[in-house]
């Protein structure tokens, strides 16, 4: 028997890692390549889209600013005609509140006005139920309302104790709501030129 017998070592092929590490760099950069290429592809495409929304919407804008000017030339009311015609509105609340006062009877009290375009709302205390017709009466015959309407009446004592006692000398006061439309062009004749 003849021994093996080599002087040479044996030598055993290493793996190399840094063949696989460099190809794991290379793999990745290109994966990273390709991203960068789709996102740049994707924002061109957005870019392309967005500009041709904008000039889209810049000519509607351009139409309708000149079809704008030209309603706002043909049939836009002037600064002069708005302002004369708000001051036309206005009337003289004061006059009211003493035409008001003047057709109360003697013992009535005007306690609440409230005045919104045109209606007048008036809550007022009378001693009769008497006093209160007649107080409605003079308002419908009154030139500066044009329609009168008695909303509410109620009854309240002046003095009201903490027991409940019927006491017949206690007379019972009366409250009114009443609705009152305005006659503008009556008040405007009346005083509406003073600037009230």
């Amino acid at each position: 028997m003849i021994p093996d017998i080599n002087l040479l070592p044996e030598f055993e092929r290493e793996r190399p890692k840094t063949k696989l590490i460099f190809l794991l760099l290379v793999l990745l950069w290109l994966l990273l390549f390709a991203g960068l290429c789709l996102i740049y592809w994707q924002m061109k495409n957005d870019n392309a889209f967005l500009r041709t929304a904008e000039q889209n919407l810049t000519m509607e804008k351009a139409a309708l600013e000149t079809k704008l000017s030209q309603n706002g030339q043909q049939e836009g009311p002037s600064l002069e005609n708005l302002v004369a015609y708000a001051e036309g509105l206005t009337a003289p609340a004061s006059l009211l509140i003493e035409h008001l006062k003047e057709l109360l009877p003697e013992n009535g009290y005007l306690v609440q006005y409230s005045y919104n375009d045109g209606q007048l709302m008036v809550v007022t205390d009378f001693e009769t139920l008497t006093d209160l017709s007649a107080y409605v009466e003079k308002l419908g015959v009154s030139e500066f309302f044009s329609d009168v309407k008695l909303n509410e009446v109620s009854a309240f004592r002046l003095e009201e104790g903490e027991e409940e006692q019927t006491d017949f000398a206690v007379v019972p006061r009366y409250e009114a709501t009443i609705q009152l439309d305005v006659n503008r062009g009556a008040l405007k004749k009346s005083g509406g030129e003073q600037g009230e």
